[in-house]
């Protein structure tokens, strides 16, 4: 869920199930995927192959999210 910015995700490849809010698609290649703010979404790989996809938001400053979630700048990355 995001509080302050839309999400569009788009699948390159893979196969999967998406729930976003109350509603459940099987998605494949070339599926997109709308999230409003404040919807809680979760995304299962249900295919033999791994999931490649792109996430745009519609706000800057997730990056920075991300960054502030994960490693901080400058640190060893840990497997």
């Amino acid at each position: 869920m995001h509080h302050n910015a839309e999400e569009i995700l788009i699948q390159e490849q893979g196969g999967a199930t998406v729930t976003v809010g109350d509603k459940r698609a099987v998605t494949g290649p070339h599926a997109v995927v709308f999230i409003p703010r404040e919807t809680w979404v979760y995304l299962t790989n249900t295919g033999t192959e791994s999931i490649h996809l792109y996430a745009f938001f519609s706000r800057l400053g997730f990056e920075r999210f991300m960054r502030a979630r994960s490693v901080p700048e400058a640190s060893r990355r840990r497997p």
